[in-house]
């Protein structure tokens, strides 16, 4: 009689089993893993069923309700002998198909399956190189479990070893959650205690305090705005003796004729005379009443000068008044 090793899919619904189809599926792993599927249903309905089940007519009958494509034709091309058990055709039956479709011995292939599995005494071995191979915590937690690990289902219980293994990883996660808490706390003391000076007993230990580089000069925003500087429409009066003459650096005057309107030359000199005989009048009358003409630029109401001329008769005296032009 075949033996159940597993619990059958219930997506479909409870009291719906697959059937099996392998016409499609090329990768041997994937049909062997429906195959023993497929194979854990019906052992599930022959051990429930025994007695329904006890002809290998009836056998035959669900094998073939339950499967489909090659599988199915496989089953009914076939002569089967109808005089054994249920039971022992099915075991005929499956260790054919393992044969034809998978290239497996059913009797060996699970022979080969139990073998594979480890002994119980060498859990203990495979936990402890389990736990050392976790990093930083593999020490504690090995030194943990063989302490508290007492009885003989603890050291060949991994999900034991495992818990251990989060219950370390957790402490140290709260260490350093207390630690970086502990650095945002401020370190003075508080009011009661800051009469007493000295805390420490012992040498006293001296701290630097650590500078960090920092810049000398801050970039900063600044509105810029023209700024009026008064030395450059306005001077300051000189000192000095002021000079009758200035001196051009480029070997001519510039002080504008107001004769002719012209520069480079003076009105004393000018050679447009002949032109303008009127203002000629008046530069001859000021040079007979003893004024010179000023060479230096105007600069103010302080270069025109006014000139008085009182005569001897004192009932009535006349004043000759006379300007002098300010040369531009």
């Amino acid at each position: 009689m075949p033996v159940h090793n597993g619990i059958p899919d219930s997506s479909k619904g409870p009291n719906t089993i697959n059937v099996l189809n392998i016409d499609c599926i090329q990768d041997l792993k994937l049909r062997e893993r429906v195959v023993e599927k497929w194979v854990t249903e019906i052992s599930l309905i022959l051990q429930t069923n025994p007695e329904e089940f006890e002809k290998a007519k009836n056998v035959l009958l669900l094998l073939e309700h339950k499967t489909d494509g090659i599988v199915q034709k496989f089953l009914r091309n076939n002569n089967w002998n109808e005089d054994l058990h249920g039971s022992d055709l099915f075991d005929n039956l499956i260790n054919v198909l393992y044969t034809t479709f998978l290239g497996l011995d059913y009797i060996s292939n699970k022979d080969f399956t139990i073998n594979k599995k480890v002994d119980r005494s060498e859990y203990a071995q495979w936990i402890s190189a389990y736990l050392m191979k976790i990093p930083i915590i593999g020490e504690i937690c090995t030194e943990r479990w063989k302490k508290e690990a007492t009885g003989e289902i603890q050291q060949t219980s991994l999900s034991y070893a495992t818990k251990i293994a989060k219950e370390e990883i957790d402490r140290i996660c709260q260490d350093r959650y207390k630690q970086q808490k502990l650095k945002t706390i401020s370190k003075g003391c508080c009011s009661i205690l800051s009469d007493f000076k000295n805390f420490d007993i012992g040498r006293k230990t001296y701290t630097k305090k650590k500078y960090k580089n920092k810049k000398k000069y801050k970039s900063f925003w600044k509105k810029k705005r023209r700024k009026f500087s008064p030395g450059k429409y306005f001077k300051k009066p000189s000192k000095e003796s002021p000079k009758n003459t200035t001196s051009c650096p480029q070997g001519k005057k510039k002080c504008r004729c107001w004769i002719c309107n012209e520069e480079g030359h003076y009105a004393n000199e000018c050679p447009n005379r002949k032109k303008y005989p009127d203002k000629v009048k008046v530069l001859q009358t000021a040079n007979n009443g003893g004024y010179e003409a000023l060479e230096e630029e105007y600069e103010g109401i302080q270069h025109v000068f006014t000139f008085h001329v009182e005569t001897d008769s004192s009932s009535n005296s006349d004043e000759n008044k006379s300007t002098t032009d300010d040369s531009d």
